[in-house]
């Protein structure tokens, strides 16, 4: 969702859009401790349109209308049971973002086609399930946000500024792959007298 505070007179910006249900695409690398903590570095994208309705205004934005968010963040994990079969996980991030909005409300005639950086930060749960010794099914959700971005608001010949806080709440599914070696087993014990 969009969170959008214009101020007079330009108000069809303000008030909260809801978006569509998009696509998200994340990557990440990093590295795993053997006390079940883990850090990694994740670049993510994130497409959303607009549902063509808009919460505390006379007018909508135009359905089809989009944003585009490119983040970069820097991940806190714990695992519990670091060696069981199913996994509990539970993390914070925290970076940048750069944010792309094109929403255009045809009705007030006002329009935003332009993009900001700002600090972004999520947090994370999910459960990992060990498909095989190194691969792990992780399932999750995950609360993304990006708060007071700026964003040049055109009405007609008319320019000023629209302040927006962007959410992106979202359920995730992947695979995760250690490409160190597994430790080896422990030594057998010894025999006993």
């Amino acid at each position: 969702s969009t969170n959008a505070d214009t101020g007079t007179p330009a108000t069809t910006f303000g008030g909260s859009s809801a978006l569509n249900q998009d696509w998200s695409q994340h990557a990440g690398i990093g590295y795993a401790f053997a006390n079940g903590f883990r850090l990694e570095t994740e670049l993510g994208h994130r497409w959303n349109e607009f549902d063509g309705k808009q919460a505390g205004t006379t007018s909508g934005i135009r359905a089809g209308s989009d944003v585009h968010v490119w983040s970069g963040l820097l991940n806190g994990f714990y695992d519990f049971n670091k060696s069981g079969r199913v996994r509990p996980d539970v993390g914070a991030g925290g970076g940048r973002a750069r944010v792309d909005l094109a929403a255009d409300s045809p009705a007030a005639r006002t329009n935003i086609n332009d993009s900001d950086t700002g600090m972004a930060y999520q947090g994370l749960v999910g459960l990992g399930f060990a498909a095989t010794d190194r691969l792990t099914l992780d399932v999750g959700y995950r609360y993304f946000s990006a708060q007071d971005l700026e964003f040049v608001r055109r009405s007609g010949a008319t320019a000023g500024a629209t302040s927006v806080d962007y959410t992106h709440p979202a359920v995730t599914a992947g695979l995760r792959w250690p490409f160190a070696a597994p430790p080896p087993p422990p030594p057998p014990r010894p025999p006993t007298p």
